[in-house]
C-alpha cells in the first residue's frame, strides 16, 4: 500500500510537469489532477501484470 501511495505521488507530479510543458494536457483543480493521477495509477496496476504474462 504505501508503495502504491508513493507511485501515486510521483504521478501527480509527472502529470502536473506534463500539464505545465505541453499544452494539450490541462487540469481545472487539483481534485482533478489527483483524480487523473490515481486513474493512471490504477491503470498502470492492472494492465501491467497482464501485459508482462502475455509477453
Amino acid at each position: 500500500m504505501r508503495h502504491f501511495v508513493f507511485r501515486w505521488l510521483a504521478t501527480t507530479v509527472a502529470v502536473m510537469i506534463a500539464a505545465s510543458i505541453i499544452h494539450g494536457i490541462r487540469y481545472d483543480s487539483a481534485g482533478a489532477l489527483i483524480g487523473a493521477a490515481l486513474l493512471l495509477g490504477i491503470l498502470n496496476a492492472f494492465v501491467r501484470p497482464v501485459l508482462l504474462i502475455l509477453l
